[in-house]
């Protein structure tokens, strides 16, 4: 079944912009971990692997040098299964409503995948350039970063019930239970929420169902790429300045940026909620900083690839690493 032969977008109709000015820099020098309390361990290899998600069966990992989408036993180190050819370039996968979504950016689509069966039972046209998923609210979210659009799909049925254009672009992106969080190109934060009052899902051309949002900017640093959502606050790897910047989430204010690395590109809680994990894309180093206030960063290793993401699920935190391609479990408290 193709979602898109009955898509319907629904373009938001209120975007209320809030531009909010960033803490001040600082600069923080990683300490050397002298300890053994962090250990990486290779639970699968391929060529290069650009997302990763732990669905209902199991490890799920994206193997963009062959656009398949491929089911991981982590403890043998091999596949499960046949893999799932997907169309275009994969670069996305997540899970929710008990089926596998996967982003498809030069397909400009997402797909449904049926984990039992490994094979795609859906596939729906978004805005050009799909590169990021969340599932948070009712919503699966798509980044599409040519477009420059946030959009919002139904888990059920997998079509796209509303659309919305970032002035500022949409690179990465996280959802929680009222909204989203997304990384853009002109180097902020947007945090969208659907207007009180309205929904992002429901019958288009019942009254009260469109949806309009509320749509909140803060300055982060240069390049935001990642982006991790903690209890109190949202943080976000500046790519382009070595930095990563805390941003409150009741306020809306920028609380610090601090230096870490040259490239930190992905970011992701810690099991114990009392840190994170931050991996650098040039020299493939992994960090870990203190919250909530960032002030203690901690040198822990070296992962053995390029870091494509990193992931808190399923009671692992996991990195999918680019060329050469691997996923790779982190264990310990980054002291």
């Amino acid at each position: 079944m193709v979602a898109g032969s009955c898509l319907v977008v629904v373009i938001a109709v209120i975007a209320t912009v809030v531009a909010v000015r960033t803490g001040k820099s600082k600069a923080v020098t990683p300490a050397t971990s002298s300890t053994s309390s962090t250990h990486l361990r290779t639970a699968y290899r391929s060529t290069s692997l650009s997302g990763v998600t732990d669905g209902p069966d199991g490890l799920w990992v994206i193997d963009d040098s062959s656009n398949r989408l491929v089911h991981v036993n982590p403890t043998r180190g091999d596949s499960i299964g046949r893999p799932v050819a997907m169309p275009g370039r994969p670069t996305a996968v997540t899970d929710g409503s008990g089926k596998l979504w996967v982003a498809s950016s030069v397909a400009d689509s997402v797909e449904a995948v049926d984990p039992k069966t490994a094979r795609i039972t859906s596939t729906t046209p978004v805005p050009a350039g799909p590169v990021s998923l969340s599932i948070g609210g009712g919503c699966l979210w798509v980044a599409s970063v040519i477009a420059g659009s946030v959009s919002c799909l139904d888990t059920g049925s997998g079509s796209v019930t509303s659309t919305i254009t970032l002035p500022d672009g949409a690179v990465r992106l996280s959802a929680d239970g009222t909204g989203v969080w997304v990384t853009g190109s002109t180097n902020t934060l947007t945090r969208v929420t659907p207007a009180n009052g309205t929904s992002t899902s429901g019958t288009p051309g019942t009254p009260g169902t469109q949806p309009s949002f509320m749509v909140h900017t803060v300055q982060v640093g240069n390049g935001p790429i990642g982006l991790a959502v903690t209890a109190s606050a949202v943080w976000v790897a500046n790519a382009s300045d070595g930095s990563v910047t805390e941003v409150d989430r009741a306020s809306l204010q920028s609380l610090g940026t601090f230096r870490i690395g040259t490239d930190p590109v992905a970011i992701a809680p810690a099991l114990d909620g009392d840190h994170l994990w931050v991996s650098d894309g040039v020299s493939h180093q992994l960090y870990s900083i203190d919250e909530p206030t960032g002030t203690h960063i901690t040198d822990v290793g070296t992962l053995p690839g390029a870091p494509r993401q990193l992931l808190n699920q399923g009671g692992t935190v996991w990195a999918a690493l680019g060329a050469p391609g691997a996923l790779v479990s982190i264990d310990g408290s980054g002291r």
